[in-house]
C-alpha cells in the first residue's frame, strides 16, 4: 500500500498538514511540559550562591595603637601575601588592636587550594611579627562571604541623636 502512494503523501509536512489538530495537541504538550519542567524540577533562586573569592587574614593585636598595629604585624603579612599566585588585589586596615588582611583571587578560583595557601603563608608570617603577648594567638584566615553579613544593623540612640555610650543624662527615647 505504501508503494501507491506519491512522495508528496508520504512526507511529514503533509501528514501535518492533512492533521492539524495533532500537531496542535503536540505544541501544548510540549508547551505544558516545558512548564512543568521549569516550575517543578528546575531550582530557582532570586540570587543563585556564586562563591565568593575573598579570604580575610585577622590577627589580634591588643594593646597596640593603629600605627603599630600596621609597621609591625599588616605590612609583614601583607608582604608575605604578595607571594600567593593569582591574587587581583590585598587590602588591609589596621585599627586599634585589629589588623584585617582582606586578598581577592579571581572569581571561579579554587578557594579551598587558596585557603590552605594563604593558612601556610600567614603561619610563615608569624616568624615575622613581634613575639610579645599580642601574637600567643595565631592569626585567623577566614574565607569572606558577602551573603553572611547583615542586611541592615541598628543600634539605639538617645533622643539628641548621640549614641548610647556617650555621657549624658537625657532620657532613652524608644521611637
Amino acid at each position: 500500500m505504501i508503494e501507491h502512494l506519491k512522495d508528496s503523501e508520504r512526507s511529514i509536512a503533509a501528514w501535518a498538514l492533512r492533521n492539524p489538530y495533532a500537531i496542535f495537541a503536540a505544541f501544548i504538550a510540549v508547551v505544558i511540559g516545558a512548564l512543568a519542567a521549569t516550575m517543578f524540577l528546575l531550582p530557582t533562586r532570586m540570587m543563585p550562591y556564586v562563591q565568593s573569592p575573598l579570604i580575610s587574614v585577622v590577627t589580634m593585636t591588643p594593646g597596640y595603637a593603629p600605627q603599630e598595629v600596621e609597621t609591625y604585624f599588616t605590612k609583614p603579612i601583607e608582604e608575605r601575601m604578595t607571594d600567593l599566585q593569582g591574587v587581583r588585589f590585598v587590602r588591609s586596615i589596621s585599627q586599634q588592636g585589629i589588623s584585617i588582611i582582606t586578598l581577592q583571587l579571581p572569581y571561579g578560583a579554587d578557594m579551598q587550594r587558596a585557603l590552605v595557601d594563604v593558612q601556610q603563608l600567614a603561619k610563615q608570617a608569624e616568624g615575622d611579627l613581634p613575639y610579645d603577648r599580642a601574637n600567643l594567638k595565631p592569626s585567623y584566615v577566614v574565607p569572606v562571604d558577602p551573603l553572611n553579613t547583615p542586611v541592615l544593623q541598628g543600634a539605639p540612640t538617645r533622643g539628641n541623636g548621640r549614641r548610647m555610650g556617650s555621657r549624658s543624662t537625657a532620657p532613652v527615647r524608644c521611637e
